[in-house]
């Protein structure tokens, strides 16, 4: 299960519901766009009373192994749902994670689109990378990295590391 929430009584579809965050994430990290406190405080109350442990863990990493290039924006989806779209600072880590919850044993793919721009801040080239890639989960936790790194030529590509 994932913690997805919308809050349509703003126009734009925002307010503090906006966006996608697995329960570990939100026992990890605290909740995400300014959640109201008494709000977090019921949520989390609710999930330590009503989640039901076990199942299959996925978490799912990023390293980026250029010096020169920073992860600029992620677009991720797993099983056609997106897990990550991210325009945000914490991309410029060299390592980033961008799923960590549960997951149903079987087969399972990633799909993604992860967008480079240099560290210099006087150019502004951009680079991009996309691919898909099919993985298996079984009991327990899997972890998956995408890993992304120039070849002998200078291209720039990303594999999945199981």
């Amino acid at each position: 299960m994932r913690y997805i929430g919308t809050d349509w009584s703003h126009q734009a579809g925002g307010g503090y519901f906006a966006g996608f965050q697995t329960f570990n994430e939100f026992f990890r990290d605290g909740p995400i766009n300014d959640m109201p406190e008494e709000i977090a405080t019921e949520l989390r109350n609710h999930l330590e009373t009503n989640r039901v442990p076990g199942g299959s863990r996925l978490l799912l990493s990023h390293l980026n192994t250029m010096t020169d290039l920073l992860l600029w924006r992620a677009f991720v989806h797993l099983d056609d749902n997106p897990i990550r779209i991210s325009a945000d600072d914490s991309l410029a880590k060299r390592e980033v994670i961008f799923f960590d919850g549960p997951i149903l044993p079987g087969k399972h793919e990633i799909g993604f689109v992860l967008i480079f721009k240099s560290k210099k801040e006087d150019e502004n080239n951009q680079w991009s990378v996309k691919g898909e890639f099919d993985f298996s989960v079984t009991s327990d936790t899997k972890k998956a990295q995408l890993k992304t790194f120039r070849d002998t030529d200078g291209r720039i590509m990303t594999l999945l590391h199981e």
